[in-house]
């Protein structure tokens, strides 16, 4: 391969450039292309089958003793990353088993799993112990489309808007896709997550 000195310059400054600012990614031409992104602690330490403990900002086993938020983080990047039992087995490891987010991630996890009614019920106890928590009331009204129960699902999204005072919440948002893809057939359609 022939290179010039004008692209070996470019390639070089390209080089250097990306060394100074490594969220970029840099063009032999000079041109910036899209930002990279940078993955989170939790996503690294997921791709090393660990968890991130947000006290020593360390990548950890799982069995190690990690502090609530650090187990909720990491169980959660584990469940949106579709690895469902990992996040089960993480959540597992909480010492407050009825924080209400935990609750409703196990919710989520189980019914990815297939596992609604197992699902539903977590569901149920995170309203049980945090009424106003949106987020639960979502992913319920979801696991209520997937039985088939519009009219309850709907209850969820008023209750939702109620605790928001507004229609303008994501929480809100996700849930008016879902009933609104479920009405017209479009069951299978993702709705976008945050």
């Amino acid at each position: 391969m022939h290179m010039t000195f004008k692209t070996l310059k470019q390639t070089v400054l390209a080089f250097a450039i990306s060394l100074a600012l490594p969220g970029m990614a840099y063009s032999a031409g000079g041109g910036t292309t899209t930002p990279v992104a940078k993955p989170s602690p939790e996503m690294l330490c997921m791709r090393q089958g660990k968890v991130y403990n947000k006290k020593t900002k360390k990548c950890e086993d799982k069995k190690a003793s990690l502090d609530q938020e650090s187990i909720f983080e990491s169980g959660r990047e584990y469940a949106n990353a579709g690895q469902y039992e990992e996040a089960l087995s993480i959540f597992a490891l909480a010492p407050d088993q009825l924080d209400a987010r935990i609750l409703n991630m196990k919710g989520f996890s189980h019914r990815k799993l297939g596992q609604i009614e197992k699902g539903m019920a977590f569901y149920k106890h995170s309203i049980a112990v945090d009424p106003t928590y949106t987020l639960v009331r979502e992913y319920y009204g979801e696991a209520l489309l997937q039985i088939g129960d519009v009219a309850a699902a709907q209850n969820q999204l008023n209750t939702i808007k109620d605790i928001c005072q507004s229609d303008n919440c994501e929480p809100y948002q996700q849930l008016f896709a879902a009933i609104s893809n479920y009405q017209t057939g479009n069951q299978n359609q993702p709705v976008a997550r945050w």
